[in-house]
């Protein structure tokens, strides 16, 4: 495969395909300890009465949809890596059974705002 912009919109139709409701691709260049120049980000929804609820504290139906969401996302990103494998690029999907959470260092799922989750798939 040739280009690039047609590598990314072929792979962004396969992440929305697989549920993914926002992608987007950035240069990882600049970033510290990461061996990848491009980095995929991509977020599914959580509904807007569980954000609502969360205003209080975590619900225990906030817990099942996180669990449900990080399980969906798992799958979305695993097909962007074999999607990306498949034409030759090194790529390493960060599902929940690969991300190290240390105290150090805050998971992914914590960055993001309340309306999404997100997860990154570096490739190049």
């Amino acid at each position: 495969m040739g280009d690039t912009a047609e590598l990314t919109e072929r792979l962004k139709k396969i992440l929305y395909a697989q549920g993914a409701a926002l992608v987007g691709v950035g240069d990882m260049s600049g970033v510290e300890d990461c061996n990848f120049k491009t980095g995929v980000s991509v977020a599914v929804l959580l509904p807007g009465d569980i954000v609502t609820e969360l205003r209080n504290a975590p619900t225990a139906e906030y817990y099942d949809l996180y669990y449900a969401l990080n399980k969906k996302l798992d799958e979305i990103v695993t097909a962007g890596e074999e999607f990306l494998r498949d034409y030759g690029f090194e790529a390493y999907a960060q599902t929940t059974g690969r991300v190290e959470v240390s105290n150090n260092f805050r998971s992914e799922e914590r960055r993001v705002g309340k309306e999404c989750r997100s997860r990154w798939s570096p490739y190049h």
